[in-house]
């Protein structure tokens, strides 16, 4: 689960036909993620991430026919400009901190796209 918030003003998601399956990310661009991610943390880098926010199906506004059991596991992917500083390798928890200072720990399986700026 990722618990990231842009600095832009995002109102969470309510309509369920935004909801989108979390996209597949082959092992091969995850390690390049993880390289990327150890670069940055050493030289406190910039880098643009895009990763999947799973959608709170308890704030969703469904007709009276729809099962919110359907809504489970689907999301929208966010995107944040953020400088990585922590890597917790049994966790999986990388922790981003965005030019106010404020820390927002996101999962490493939920990261869809990451570039150095």
């Amino acid at each position: 689960m990722v618990y990231a918030i842009s600095l832009d003003k995002q109102v969470e998601v309510t309509n369920p036909a935004v909801l989108i399956e979390k996209p597949q990310v082959d092992l091969v661009e995850q390690e390049s993620f993880y390289i990327t991610l150890s670069d940055a943390i050493k030289r406190e880098w910039l880098v643009r991430l895009n990763f999947f926010e799973e959608a709170n199906v308890a704030k969703l506004e469904l007709a009276s026919f729809e099962d919110s059991e359907a809504f489970v596991g689907r999301g929208v992917i966010r995107e944040m400009d953020l400088v990585p500083f922590e890597m917790n390798p049994e966790t999986q928890e990388i922790l981003f901190r965005d030019i106010f200072g404020q820390i927002y720990p996101v999962q490493f399986d939920e990261i869809i796209n990451i570039e150095l700026l």
